[in-house]
């Protein structure tokens, strides 16, 4: 077998795993629905979780100020921070006459497994959760658009469900590159994770830390002790081992997109280290489904763009090109979706529309960047 006619199995198989997967995203994006009461839950609270360095000081003050004003009056709102963080004596002046606000501060002297994000959470449900209530736990560069989660409680917690996850969509930060390229987070959410935490009700995808809403006695019974990078899937992988049902919140959280090409690397590969280690230990649903995606996410460079010039040579049959076509349209809708929401005028945009095989290849080099930083990484905010 020569070395093409390997590349052409390679990218037939590659391409037709994710077009798999878009096909069970846009139909669960068609079937799911979410269901919600007249009345919203007040057995609810809000936690914003920071390492609160000032490399994110604008991004971290600026959700806490939004959250206060759209959410205060409903919840209570939590802010989890660690001892000696740069901002500790900033947001002390902040929340000190805000009586909606719980300012709580990880002592130095709390040992646990967990790192991180992880810590700050694990020391908050040690001290801080009750059985019955729900926390809705977000990030310090986060913004939640609307109060549809409140609603949704009510009915999902009557029917047993103990978890939710909402739809990530991303808000520009310094750089329009990156902005484009996280509109493919939007896309997912709404397709590939919504089958998952939606349409099957278990998250064999994972969750996101952007808003994660969770029932108190889960919390405590499944906690976040364990040494991990990416918490908030070794969460939900425990939870779906366990059996415990899931649903996705109609809710948008605006994410903010990273400022560089270089956070926007640093970011995924911190997520793809991390999946590429707590999926091994997961149960057989989130292992393959899961597992599958972080292995074509692995060989993605292989059948990105930046091997384009050899699609030429290669010979397939004609429906095995157009359903790999259904996959690669999973891309180019969501760049080209990003493009749209650029705040530029038409004429200025038909360069990003150039650049379509760069967003690609930049989702691509993650799992082969080699990180000078172990562990969790902190990117600029």
């Amino acid at each position: 077998m020569t070395l093409m006619e390997i590349f052409t199995i390679f990218l037939s198989i590659h391409w037709s795993l994710i077009s798999i997967y878009a096909l069970l995203g846009w139909t669960s994006f068609l079937l799911y629905k979410v269901k919600q009461e007249g009345k919203r839950a007040t057995h609810v609270e809000l936690i914003i979780v920071s390492k609160a360095s000032q490399s994110v000081k604008h991004s971290l003050l600026d959700c806490i100020k939004y959250h206060l004003m759209e959410f205060g009056c409903h919840t209570t709102i939590n802010i989890v921070i660690d001892e000696g963080c740069d901002l500790e004596a900033a947001i002390k002046r902040l929340v000190k006459t805000k009586m909606a606000c719980r300012l709580i501060i990880v002592p130095k002297t709390f040992r646990c497994k967990a790192i991180a994000k992880g810590r700050a959470i694990e020391y908050f449900i040690r001290h801080y959760v009750e059985q019955k209530k729900w926390y809705a736990f977000i990030d310090d560069d986060n913004k939640v658009m609307s109060d549809d989660f409140l609603y949704e409680i009510p009915h999902y917690e009557r029917k047993g469900y103990v978890c939710a996850n909402g739809i990530l969509k991303p808000r520009m930060g310094r750089s329009k590159i990156t902005f484009i390229a996280d509109h493919l987070r939007w896309l997912d959410d709404l397709s590939l994770f919504r089958f998952g935490t939606g349409l099957l009700g278990f998250a064999i995808n994972g969750i996101h830390g952007e808003l994660l809403l969770c029932k108190g006695h889960i919390l405590k019974e499944v906690s976040f002790n364990r040494y991990t990078i990416t918490e908030d899937f070794a969460f939900a992988r425990e939870l779906v081992k366990k059996g415990y049902q899931f649903w996705q919140s109609k809710t948008v959280i605006s994410i903010l997109s990273p400022h560089s090409f270089i956070d926007f690397i640093k970011q995924r590969n911190r997520w793809y280290k991390g999946l590429e280690k707590d999926v091994i230990t997961a149960e057989w649903k989130t292992l393959s489904f899961a597992g599958i995606r972080i292995v074509t996410w692995k060989l993605s460079i292989f059948g990105s763009w930046l091997l384009f010039p050899l699609w030429f040579f290669i010979e397939l049959p004609i429906f095995i090109k157009f359903f790999c076509l259904f996959g690669a349209l999973h891309y180019y809708s969501a760049y080209t979706i990003g493009i749209m929401n650029l705040k530029e005028k038409w004429i200025h945009k038909w360069f990003f529309f150039l650049l379509i095989p760069w967003y690609s290849i930049l989702e691509a080099i993650p799992p082969h960047y080699k990180a000078k930083q172990k562990g969790f990484i902190v990117i600029e905010k």
